[in-house]
């Protein structure tokens, strides 16, 4: 079901003010996407760059002078997938309850999704190969998926996994290369059937400083 929702933002995603990618454009995506390496390790441990181009370090300075850190995918050569969680606050008893910067405004409310549209905070977005290496900054919105939604949880089962997605819109396209490429998407349920094992690429810390890790 998750998946499903997911699926449906990101096809809205056309009747946004962002540029839509053409027929021509996904078409092209199945020739590059989901490039990994051959070799499978098991248990964590720092990947190299080319092992997963489509992985990307986000960071999101902060108005008191904090950073938030996080991984993105990216889906297209405009969209990158990330999770709500970096932008947004979790209350157990309400789900997504105002922002890591702010209160929510009910006025960025639409369908469900909060958008963020604030030139102050999506200025101070940058997207990163790494944590020397930009590159871009000031992405044109950013979607959190039925962040608006108010929900009941149960004492001691929230989870904010529950619907923890967020796409950024770029305003530029972002050139692929042998360190930057699209992530396939599934077009199947099939795919995500209960035990189907997985592969997971982000950023982590090690020893105060951030790494590639598989």
């Amino acid at each position: 079901m998750l998946w499903t929702t997911l699926f449906a933002t990101l096809l809205a995603l056309q009747y946004t003010k962002s540029d839509p990618l053409t027929k021509t454009e996904n078409s092209n995506l199945l020739s590059t996407c989901g490039k990994f390496s051959q070799t499978k390790v098991f248990g964590g441990r720092e990947a190299e760059r080319s092992e997963a181009p489509w992985s990307v370090f986000l960071v999101t300075m902060g108005h008191d002078n904090t950073n938030t850190v996080c991984t993105g995918t990216v889906v297209s050569s405009r969209h990158i997938l990330t999770a709500t969680h970096c932008f947004a606050a979790f209350d157990p008893s309400k789900g997504w309850n105002g922002l890591t910067y702010g209160p929510m405004d009910a006025a960025s409310c639409k369908d469900g999704n909060y958008y963020i549209t604030d030139p102050s905070v999506l200025s101070n977005v940058w997207i990163m190969l790494n944590k020397n290496d930009k590159i871009t900054e000031y992405p044109e919105r950013i979607t959190l998926v039925n962040a608006c939604l108010k929900k009941s949880f149960e004492p001691g089962n929230a989870k904010i996994a529950n619907e923890d997605f967020a796409i950024i819109d770029l305003y530029d396209d972002l050139t692929f290369s042998a360190e930057i490429q699209p992530v396939c998407v599934s077009m199947s349920l099939d795919d995500h059937k209960t035990g189907t094992a997985m592969d997971y690429y982000g950023f982590g810390l090690k020893r105060q400083f951030f790494f590639y890790w598989h």
